[in-house]
């Protein structure tokens, strides 16, 4: 016989419903199942036990299987209909085999126990049937987390998804502009160069190679030191603005700015305005 000084794992605590219409056979449940920890609540009357699973939760429910009105299967069935994650317990001092097996197999009843019943094994069946119960809650919590998990994460690979395509779609407009504006600056008909702080030509337009032309050939500034196509250029720093500055056959004015003024080491821009020929 177990009692309550018996070694071996507890049972887990939880909710034990017990519905029996003889006072007497709930009392002696009591006895026997409160020492493993339940929270218990017995009823006499099977409806009532009905109307009270409409607000209530009970891990186990173990019911009689001879009641007034209503077999121990059927209270069972419509217990499921309430509360269908409970573990159902059917005792009977007789066995009603075609219903019972019928309802076992429609998942109505976990298990069909006998009267007179043996302490340890109900006790053993109803642990076990706890640990069922909160195994069996732990997977669906743990499904309901993984399936939060993963519509956040499909929620964020969308976003991510639509961020990229954002980004593709920004960057190839830019692309288009850039290279729009770099065909609009190259055939400008101004002769621009643009230098880094060493005063090399990072940037020159066709205006500015036919101005350094030497002859009939657009003179390849890029690259090139421009002190080398222009060996009169200031070395001062920008802003500068000179008039009647001699290239070739043309009398030109140059300006000079930074292409950065809040960073002027970034280089400079210089702009040559035709003024006619030289004299």
């Amino acid at each position: 016989m177990m009692d309550e000084h018996t070694t071996g794992p507890a049972p887990a605590p939880g909710r034990l419903l017990l519905v029996d219409d003889e006072p007497n056979i709930l009392a002696a449940l009591r006895r026997l199942l409160r020492r493993d920890g339940y929270d218990i609540v017995a009823d006499t009357d099977a409806h009532a036990a009905l109307r009270r699973l409409e607000t209530e939760d009970f891990d186990v429910i173990v019911s009689d299987q001879r009641m007034p009105d209503i077999t121990g299967v059927e209270f069972l069935r419509r217990a499921k209909s309430l509360r269908p994650h409970s573990m159902r317990i059917v005792l009977s001092g007789y066995t009603d085999l075609d219903s019972v097996t019928s309802a076992i197999n429609e998942g109505a009843i976990y298990k069909f126990l006998t009267k007179p019943w043996d302490d340890d094994q109900l006790r053993s069946h109803i642990a076990a049937a706890m640990r069922h119960k909160h195994l069996e809650s732990d997977n669906r919590r743990m499904a309901a987390e993984l399936q939060l998990v993963n519509a956040r994460q499909q929620a964020l690979n969308a976003q991510l998804a639509a961020l990229v395509h954002e980004q593709s779609n920004t960057l190839h407009r830019d692309e288009a502009v850039l290279d729009t504006l770099h065909l609009i600056m190259h055939r400008l008909p101004l002769p621009i160069v643009g230098c880094d702080d060493d005063g090399t030509v990072v940037f020159s337009n066709q205006a500015a190679e036919r101005l350094f032309a030497n002859g009939d050939q657009p003179a390849p500034l890029l690259g090139m030191a421009l002190a080398v196509a222009w060996p009169a250029a200031p070395t001062r720093p920008p802003p500068w603005s000179l008039s009647a500055v001699r290239l070739g056959a043309r009398q030109l004015r140059v300006e000079c700015r930074a292409l950065d003024p809040a960073q002027p080491q970034r280089g400079q821009l210089y702009l040559f305005f035709d003024e006619g020929p030289a004299p």
